[in-house]
């Protein structure tokens, strides 16, 4: 997976989780999840993620600020060759 900021700029250091999704909460998070990795992306903000015939759930910890939470969930039902956009902070 790659992350990056505003005109394709590549996220150096983003905490990322992956798990397999079952459920979240009302407010958004997670309930029922299995954890399949954890990493940092590289300085071409790569990260690596199992693949798997699986709906995943992507926890991005980035950069927190007053009135924005330090992450992001993302919910895939599966990985194909195309960009999911994700704005986050720089």
């Amino acid at each position: 997976m790659k992350l990056s900021a505003g005109k394709g700029k590549p996220l150096a250091g983003v905490s990322v989780k992956t798990y397999v999704y079952w459920s979240k909460t009302a407010q958004g998070d997670l309930n029922g999840a299995d954890l399949l990795s954890e990493g940092t992306s590289d300085e071409n903000g790569r990260v690596p993620v199992i693949d798997g015939d699986l709906t995943y759930a992507i926890q991005v910890a980035y950069k927190a600020s007053a009135g924005k939470p330090a992450h992001t969930v993302l919910v895939l039902k599966h990985f194909e060759d195309k960009e999911y956009p994700v704005t986050l902070p720089e």
